[in-house]
């Protein structure tokens, strides 16, 4: 394939703008090589830069609705069975197994595309790690939606039969998610440490990354496969967000912001320590009683309410009161999963009916935090914004449970970027050059 053709996957407008001129720069060193077409490799990098080039809000608002709508299809269908059957209980029908299955691998796809999509249109992501974590959320929508097929299947040995699914799709994501997540980790990294410590430190959590999520894939839960891949865009989105940094800082301002930096992370690193405590006391009973037991739990979940504090007051100055909403809605999250072990209304199920409306709340104040850091925000970023918080508040609403399992080491990670960035400040305000006034003498 000639370098013309593979420039039709960047867009007509692009290619208007930029095609004359690139397609001149990769035909010259094609020529300087002695080749007469593109390489395995460089058509692929064409392609994927190609793609990258063709997101737009638009067509993340799209594939959100798309998830919308497949989330919804199996509840429409099973609606319609009941009202046609007058069934109380819904049989599986090939019509709502179909609907599941697609809904379920749909859902998952079309969401996780959204999310990509909308990064790299807000410039932060890049090509490659698009695709990688493109490719680790279709093959959690593949993996997922085989393990609830051979669920629904009313077939004798099915559940004998899910290895075969589990075992083919779930070497090849855990691998991509590994990946990834190194990505994620060395990006996050990049400004904080030398280059070798990055590699270092970004191949060990990408490691242990894989080895949790293997854990999940095995536990054969879609939706939490899913947190974790979102977990691992959301890493990419903070690295960038906290790479950007004002113009002409004064010596003032800077020295403010490192002390509220430093203040957030020893918040973060008290409260990341008192969560792993009390789930470390929880889960191996350290506590000996029960209510102790489950009190640990509780402190556990509502450790990190200080961290969402500190956070929310440090971003506000930047991104205005969409900070502080985004703060409450998490710490509502927290207290109503504190909650659940206390109160025994919501022991009794409770929690499961206001769990959808918390995430999806959670979601949309969420991507609003991350969307009012971008500059030059578009109008498009709005309704895409609005259309995947929706969609993702059906998937965490399944899985904010585990919330108290991940929060902790969140507030460990949050610790650790906020201390790289107490050492970026502090190293850029010593290179900065001192003004020196008329009355120094030299």
């Amino acid at each position: 394939m000639s370098y013309s053709k593979l420039l039709r996957w960047y867009p007509k407008a692009w290619r208007g703008e930029n095609g004359d001129v690139f397609l001149g720069m990769l035909e010259d060193d094609a020529a300087a090589r002695g080749a007469t077409k593109p390489e395995f490799t460089e058509a692929w990098s064409i392609r994927v830069h190609g793609l990258a080039e063709r997101a737009s809000y638009k067509i993340a608002l799209a594939l959100a609705l798309v998830a919308v709508v497949s989330f919804s299809g199996p509840a429409v269908v099973g609606l319609l069975q009941r009202l046609t059957t007058g069934e109380t209980f819904m049989s599986i029908t090939p019509a709502l197994f179909i609907a599941v299955l697609i809904g379920r691998a749909a859902g998952v796809a079309a969401f996780g595309f959204a999310v990509v999509t909308l990064l790299v249109r807000a410039l932060q992501m890049s090509a490659w790690p698009a695709t990688l974590s493109a490719a680790a959320f279709a093959l959690s929508a593949l993996t997922g939606s085989a393990e609830f097929a051979f669920w629904l299947l009313p077939v004798p040995g099915a559940e004998e039969e899910l290895l075969f699914p589990l075992n083919f799709t779930w070497p090849a994501s855990t691998a991509l998610f590994m990946v990834a997540a190194t990505i994620a980790a060395g990006s996050a990294l990049s400004e904080m440490f030398p280059t070798w410590l990055r590699l270092v430190l970004g191949g060990a959590l990408g490691i242990l990354s894989g080895i949790v999520y293997s854990n999940v894939m095995l536990g054969a839960s879609g939706v939490n496969s899913l947190v974790a891949c979102t977990l691992v865009v959301a890493v990419v989105v903070a690295a960038s967000v906290t790479r950007s940094q004002r113009e002409g800082t004064t010596r003032a301002v800077a020295g403010v912001a490192s002390r509220d930096l430093a203040l957030l992370a020893a918040t973060a690193v008290s409260s990341g320590a008192i969560g792993c405590i009390g789930l470390v006391i929880q889960r191996f009973n350290l506590a000996g009683a029960e209510l102790w037991s489950s009190s640990a739990l509780v402190l556990a979940v509502l450790a990190p309410l200080p961290t969402f504090i500190a956070g929310a007051a440090l971003v506000r100055r930047r991104m205005g009161s969409v900070a502080i909403w985004a703060a409450f809605s998490w710490c509502l999250a927290l207290v109503l999963v504190a909650a659940c072990w206390t109160i025994r209304p919501f022991m009794e199920g409770f929690l499961f009916m206001v769990a959808p409306v918390l995430a999806a709340a959670l979601a949309l104040f969420g991507t609003g935090l991350c969307l009012a850091a971008i500059r030059g925000l578009q109008v498009w970023a709005i309704p895409a914004a609005a259309a995947l918080a929706i969609a993702g508040g059906f998937l965490l609403g399944g899985a904010i449970l585990k919330l108290a399992i991940i929060a902790p080491f969140l507030c460990l990670g949050a610790a650790a970027l906020a201390f790289g960035l107490v050492r970026v400040r502090a190293r850029s305000k010593s290179l900065r050059p001192v003004p020196v006034g008329p009355d120094v003498r030299m």
